[in-house]
């Protein structure tokens, strides 16, 4: 996969569409707690309701998408 800045994860996406989008990504949400009820939550939402930092959420999936690693936890 070529990088492009356009399919990075950002803050404001929404859990449901990432997970659909990527399901590698679903090894990240299961590590940072992310559950169904959060799914159509943003990123940033979603991190902030299991208490984890949005920014550390967003390099998790970011490194699993473009690593081609998905369970390579960092």
């Amino acid at each position: 996969m070529s990088f492009r800045f356009t399919d990075l994860i950002r803050q404001d996406m929404i859990v449901r569409d990432i997970r659909h989008r990527c399901p590698a990504t679903e090894t990240v949400f299961e590590r940072f707690r992310i559950r169904a009820p959060c799914w159509d939550c943003s990123v940033e939402q979603a991190a902030h309701r299991s208490g984890a930092s949005a920014d550390d959420l967003v390099d998790a999936l970011n490194k699993v998408i473009f690593s081609g690693n998905p369970t390579d936890p960092d």
